[in-house]
């Protein structure tokens, strides 16, 4: 009962606060990460499209012999494991950094008995600063 109370109380806040956390950083967002203990099977290709890309046309691709399984939208890419799911932006346009979050904020609000470790959010810069003697020769 407390794990579900904390898991809810978790999912309130990022669907409620996850555009104003995070609106500078939307701009740059490349990834979107979810560490948790995902049952791959739920996530049959049915679901999927009728669930995340509400019926848009997808490409689905499984690494065998047990995935991860992959589901390849116009905006993003899904790639779903048992220990984490993969959101990687395929335009730069705002809208579509909003549907993978929408699509994200749908996983969470459907699958909310999914025990949940880690989200994190990676974000791509880019610079005309000269980084040559930033990194090491090798």
């Amino acid at each position: 009962m407390v794990l579900i109370f904390a898991w809810q109380t978790i999912y309130s806040l990022l669907t409620k606060r996850l555009f104003s956390m995070f609106k500078n950083l939307i701009k740059n967002i490349g990834t979107l990460v979810v560490v948790g203990k995902w049952n791959v099977h739920v996530f049959a290709p049915e679901w999927v499209k009728s669930n995340i890309f509400e019926g848009e046309e997808m490409q689905i691709s499984v690494a065998f012999p047990a995935g991860p399984y992959q589901f390849r939208g116009k905006s993003f890419e899904l790639t779903v494991s048992d220990n984490r799911l993969h959101f990687e932006l395929l335009l730069e346009e705002e809208s579509a950094k909003i549907e993978a979050v929408e699509a994200l904020r749908t996983i969470l609000r459907l699958l909310i008995q999914t025990p949940v470790t880690a989200f994190g959010i990676n974000v791509n810069y880019l610079t005309d600063a000269d980084m040559s003697g930033f990194f090491p020769k090798l």
